[in-house]
């Protein structure tokens, strides 16, 4: 079993909450993790580089100058690819960059990445995160209290299990929360079902509430 810390609203540690280790996957799969890291971040890129090639450079196409007599090297055009203002040899096109992996792969990947943060001791829990009005000062507070100063990955309940609540309580623990840190830099606030293994290695820091924790142990054991 591993240990995860749970914070209250005053930066204190109250209690210590435990998950198996192999609802992670018992280990960390480096060269998996790395495949689908790799993945999430093809998939993101534009991919609309464009260059044009000697063919669709404006211009003239007559000869700079005559082909013999004159000591200078021969010229077909002024749109060659080593002069300037020429085309592009081989150069890049827009394309798709975008690929997928095994369902499997993903999941495991996604474990071996919370394994490797809950190990390293970057994943912490609160007790509470709610706000009864939307308050970017509080929030950064808050975030103080718990010495978290980089790069937060935030966790809350699935938005199914919000919906189910009462409006008060969807307002306070969801739409306020999501308010009150969007405007901070580094802060990224996500349903746990919309982790995945880029989200989690890149934040310096995982911070789950109470409820996420709980539907992010039924994620795992699905």
């Amino acid at each position: 079993m591993l240990d995860i810390k749970v914070y209250n609203n005053e930066g204190e540690v109250a209690e210590t909450a435990t998950i198996d280790e192999n609802l992670l996957g018992g280990k960390v799969r480096h060269e998996l993790l790395h495949q689908a890291c790799v993945m999430y971040m093809a998939n993101r890129r534009q991919g609309s580089a464009c260059t044009k090639t000697r063919g669709q450079v404006a211009g003239s196409g007559a000869k700079p100058w005559r082909q013999k007599g004159t000591g200078r090297a021969r010229a077909g055009d002024r749109k060659m690819p080593h002069w300037r203002g020429g085309g592009v040899a081989f150069g890049p096109k827009p394309r798709d960059y975008s690929y997928s992996i095994g369902k499997t792969a993903k999941r495991q990947a996604f474990k071996s990445a919370l394994l490797s943060k809950i190990t390293d001791g970057e994943v912490i829990i609160i007790d509470e995160l709610k706000f009864d009005e939307p308050s970017t000062k509080n929030f950064a507070a808050l975030l103080k209290k718990l010495k978290l100063s980089r790069s937060v990955l935030v966790g809350v309940r699935n938005l199914q299990g919000q919906r189910a609540e009462s409006e008060e309580d969807f307002r306070t623990k969801h739409l306020n929360v999501v308010k009150s840190g969007r405007n901070i830099p580094g802060v990224k606030i996500l349903p746990v079902d919309d982790f995945n293994a880029l989200a989690v290695v890149r934040a310096h820091r995982v911070l789950l509430t109470r409820e996420g924790f709980e539907d992010l142990k039924e994620r795992l054991s699905r």
